[in-house]
């Protein structure tokens, strides 16, 4: 605990020194002087001497291995997702604000400069630090994330104290998640891009770095994402996690092959599950229609351009929110193929038809395919 410690330490003063020398100098009205290009300047002010001082003091002191082993092309894009999104986001934001070229790549390189500098500090150092000595993967996962969070205690300085607090409590599932990334690839370059683009998107849609991270019902529909796709990855890849301790512990690797949950055999238990998620998906569906005739109705009797936000909406959102989860949930249970994650391509529809299509057995899991195929060799 003495380096996480020493890490911390280093962390949290640079980050005070920093504000301080800011303050002191008036700096932050000089970085103004560079107009559209001042959020990106104080990105890189702050972040570039963070960086080398703690590749520096990990080369000479703390000397902790950090992963950056290859991962196959088609595998990579397809953790890659959620971060090609978030850079779709920004590419969209930024035309929508007219963001200039010159803006747009400098905002991107500091967005870069974000996630490596939190990424090797969180992930590489302080979760890798905790697995090479013993401890246990979720409660590494669970105390990285933690001091993730609580590092973001520091933006009180620049912004509303309810905004800190949201996005303090934002930020631990989402530390979760990027932990998952890093063991599941081994290569902590998955983790920095996929935090860089997420810091993108904000930053070129809102034009700053303070969180805009406001109500409650975010940070919940964030929880039901990010540790939701965190269990997903770590169930799925039990092969990953050996090669990640493996490697931190400087041990052989003990790779066997993935062994099912007795009930994710059940075929009775499979059905069940089947139906209960086709029934919520369907119900959520029906409710999102109805909700969008009802308040459209509403907003032209009232002369209104578009339907307001109510907890009624809301609600009905996060239902269709979780619907989507369970289809997850279920296709990595009971271990049917990734590429049936497609289905969810379709809008609206693509859960309920995967679901039947799972139900009258067009589509089988994994381990019931390699059972048939076992059976039809021995017949030959």
């Amino acid at each position: 605990m003495k380096k996480i410690m020493s890490i911390l330490v280093v962390d949290l003063l640079y980050l005070t020194a920093f504000h301080f020398i800011i303050d002191f100098l008036q700096l932050g009205e000089m970085i103004k002087h560079f107009g559209a290009y001042s959020i990106a300047a104080q990105i890189f002010l702050e972040e570039i001497p963070i960086i080398a001082l703690m590749l520096l003091l990990n080369h000479f002191i703390w000397k902790q291995k950090v992963i950056f082993k290859k991962y196959p092309l088609g595998k990579g894009l397809g953790v890659s997702f959620y971060t090609i999104l978030m850079f779709c986001v920004a590419i969209g934001a930024g035309i929508y604000r007219q963001v200039g070229v010159g803006v747009f790549i400098a905002l991107f390189v500091g967005a870069i400069s974000i996630g490596l500098a939190e990424e090797f500090v969180f992930r590489g150092l302080i979760l890798g630090h905790l697995i090479s000595k013993g401890k246990s993967l979720l409660f590494s996962m669970i105390v990285s994330s933690i001091l993730f969070a609580c590092l973001h205690l520091v933006n009180i300085f620049h912004q509303p104290l309810l905004n800190t607090f949201l996005q303090v409590l934002y930020v631990f599932p989402l530390g979760m998640f990027l932990a998952a990334i890093y063991i599941k690839t081994n290569n902590l370059m998955f983790a920095i891009f996929l935090h860089a683009m997420q810091d993108f998107a904000a930053l070129v849609f809102t034009g700053g770095v303070s969180s805009q991270v406001t109500s409650l019902s975010a940070v919940l529909m964030d929880y039901a994402l990010y540790l939701t796709l965190t269990l997903i990855i770590l169930y799925a890849d039990s092969q990953q996690i050996a090669r990640f301790k493996a490697f931190l512990k400087n041990i052989p690797a003990q790779l066997g092959e993935r062994s099912l949950p007795t009930l994710a055999k059940n075929k009775m238990f499979r059905s069940v599950s089947l139906v209960v998620v086709l029934v919520f998906g369907i119900i959520a569906n029906f409710w999102y229609v109805f909700a969008i005739t009802s308040n459209v109705q509403q907003a032209l009797a009232a002369g209104e351009t578009q339907p307001g936000a109510t907890p009624g909406n809301l609600a009905m959102g996060f239902t269709i929110f979780l619907s989507i989860l369970f289809y997850l949930v279920v296709m990595t249970f009971f271990d049917y193929k990734k590429s049936n994650f497609c289905w969810l391509l379709i809008p609206v529809v693509g859960g309920p038809v995967f679901v039947i299509i799972a139900l009258t057995k067009n589509v089988r899991p994994k381990f019931e395919q390699k059972i048939k195929r076992g059976n039809q060799q021995m017949i030959r």
